[in-house]
């Protein structure tokens, strides 16, 4: 904070905020130098006295959950206080993950009464790697009984709900996810020296004509490319309708699949469609699945929707009067700078009215308007080591919490090996700064993601699952498995309602230390018996079970050539044999390992599934 002779308080200390119930709570902000703050709340008035630099800081005493309240600090008057539950949502995008982006927003947000107990603060993505900063950027604290709702971490918002309806009392999340980030961008300076590469690239981004220079290189590059496509785009700049020369594709598919092949630059797609005369005129909703990369959709010459990235899914209004009777011409315009363009296969196209829905999948035309060479991968500053922890983590280190939702490792699924001491090294380090060695750190281990594989495959996504789960030798820890809830075809699994559900049992047991079954089994060791090995378990509940009532499956072992194979499982008691014919001296084994191991059928009476893992 720079020196001021006003009152200045941080972006989270602010109206509707939630404060964490039962613990000291710290009031900071910065003053002229040396001067009197004075705080009223509950009916009690704190005084101090800010230092040199005009920095100052009150500790509330532990109060129990209420509001709303009011707080008055010299002339600043703070309304709508809740004292509650505060939980801190990091991450990468699927804690991120907003409700408009999981449901058909605005039509089926959810209702509930706890809504007016449950306010998120927002925090936007920023990075900095000068050190840590004393508040956030920017950053909000918004209601759920609001037009705001749509806008609330799914994840978050799911747990907290379950949270307000089993304790009762209100629930504040701080979200500062940021999607694509690595776990190294999320640790700070200090802790980076134990990484060598990764603490020698976060001092070369610190290096502002360096990242000054990078980022106006690549923005006048990228503007270069569009203006070069969109001049050379035959489509685009076609003085005629004449179709005849366009070829089929068929919806959904990959380019590469097809004689329009790898490439980067743009591809027209048309469709035509009959409406009758009852739907004419109507609104609809046209659902278009997910493509890759960028898209511009017309129906009948106008434009009804425009999404620039491969991730969201295409959700499009179509006002009233737009569609007519008779023949409709739907036009896509599709970019592919990196090449792989194409419609995901697995999801919905189709044109959508109150009471009837229109397939559009199958066969289109194409033309292919141009071709350029790929864009270079842009470097992403926010996925450098050290930026997110300086601007995202250390200005809300002062916010009292309960604990921390994390979900985050999709994005060190290229390079897993060292994902395990980096993870720790995060878990350790926030605690540090916190002062809180035994703060409920509760993370989701990574959903299944790629094309299902009934068998197993080496897998980055693994390796990654697995250093998760060997992190619950960290006292305070839980993870949440989501191996059965995740899509093969989307990297942001829409069921983020069980997800929630299942962060929420972990709290109970590791937050508010309920005596509950809160997790699938784990491994926790395994013996040799001559052919055969025997898995032991932890969480078993009320016992093993196969969840949906087959043979066990997605295991394999190997012997001491390393080879794998796949392998017969039993549920004996609370352990599993397994073997294999082709391996007579087993000496390891693996479950469920693969990105989406189809078929993992492994958990315990109560529902949880258990986690995937490898152990010798």
């Amino acid at each position: 904070m720079e020196i001021s002779n006003k009152l200045i308080l941080p972006s989270i200390i602010d109206n509707g905020m939630v404060l964490q119930r039962g613990k000291p709570v710290r009031i900071w902000g910065q003053a002229a130098p040396h001067s009197p703050v004075t705080l009223e709340f509950l009916s009690k008035t704190y005084r101090t006295l800010s230092d040199e630099l005009g920095v100052w800081e009150i500790v509330l005493p532990p109060q129990d959950a209420g509001g709303p309240f009011v707080m008055r600090i010299n002339d600043t008057i703070l309304q709508d206080i809740l004292i509650g539950e505060v939980w801190l949502c990091s991450g990468q995008s699927n804690i991120e993950l907003p409700l408009q982006r999981v449901m058909n927003w605005p039509d089926e947000l959810p209702r509930d009464d706890g809504q007016a107990f449950v306010r998120q603060f927002t925090v936007p993505c920023s990075y900095n790697f000068h050190g840590p900063c004393n508040d956030v950027s920017d950053g909000r604290w918004v209601k759920a009984d609001t037009d705001k709702l749509a806008e609330f971490s799914a994840a978050g918002y799911y747990f907290a709900i379950e949270l307000y309806q089993r304790y009762k009392v209100p629930v504040g999340l701080l979200t500062n996810a940021a999607g694509g980030t690595p776990v190294q961008a999320w640790i700070d300076a200090e802790a980076l020296r134990a990484f060598p590469e990764y603490r020698e690239e976060y001092e070369r981004c610190g290096d502002d004509a360096y990242l000054t220079g990078t980022l106006t290189q690549e923005a006048n590059d990228r503007e270069a490319w569009f203006s070069d496509l969109d001049r050379r785009d035959t489509v685009l700049n076609a003085q005629s309708n004449d179709y005849s020369p366009w070829n089929d594709f068929y919806v959904p598919g990959k380019w590469k699949e097809t004689e329009i092949g790898d490439i980067c630059g743009a591809v027209w797609f048309r469709k035509s469609f009959i409406i009758d005369k009852k739907h004419a005129g109507q609104r609809a909703r046209l659902r278009m699945g997910c493509m890759v990369d960028s898209d511009e959709i017309f129906i009948n010459g106008i434009s009804v929707g425009k999404t620039e990235y491969q991730y969201p899914p295409r959700r499009y209004e179509i006002q009233e009067g737009i569609l007519k009777v008779g023949k409709n011409v739907m036009t896509i315009r599709m970019v592919s700078p990196e090449g792989n363009g194409g419609f995901v296969k697995g999801k919905t196209y189709r044109l959508e009215f109150s009471d009837m829905c229109l397939d559009l999948s199958g066969r289109y035309s194409y033309h292919i308007g141009a071709v350029s060479p790929p864009l270079p991968h842009p470097t992403f500053f926010n996925y450098k080591p050290g930026g997110l922890y300086n601007a995202l983590v250390a200005p809300l280190e002062k916010y009292e919490i309960t604990g921390i939702l994390w979900y985050q490792g999709e994005s060190n699924t290229g390079a897993p090996d060292n994902y395990e001491t980096l993870f720790d090294t995060l878990i350790a380090s926030w605690r540090r700064h916190r002062n809180a060695p035994k703060l409920p750190f509760i993370f989701v281990q990574l959903a299944n993601f790629g094309i299902p594989s009934p068998v197993m495959q080496e897998s980055g996504w693994a390796v990654v699952r697995d250093a998760q789960r060997r992190a619950l030798r960290i006292s305070d820890t839980g993870m949440a498995v989501a191996v059965d809830i995740g899509e093969w075809n989307d990297l942001h699994p829409l069921d983020k309602y069980t997800l929630g559900k299942r962060l929420v049992c972990l709290a109970r047991k590791i937050a508010y230390h309920e005596d509950t079954i809160c997790s699938g089994p784990l491994c926790t060791s395994c013996k040799i018996e001559k052919d055969s090995l025997r898995i032991f378990f932890s969480e078993t509940g009320s016992g093993l079970c196969s969840l949906d009532g087959r043979p066990l499956h997605h295991f394999a072992i190997c012997g001491d050539d390393g080879i794998w194979y796949r392998a017969t499982a039993q549920i004996e008691g609370n352990t599993v044999v397994v073997k294999s014919t082709a391996v007579s001296r087993p000496f390891s084994v693996r479950y469920a390992w693969a990105d989406s191991p189809e078929g993992a059928n492994l958990g315990n009476k109560e529902g949880f599934p258990a986690s995937p893992f490898q152990i010798p």
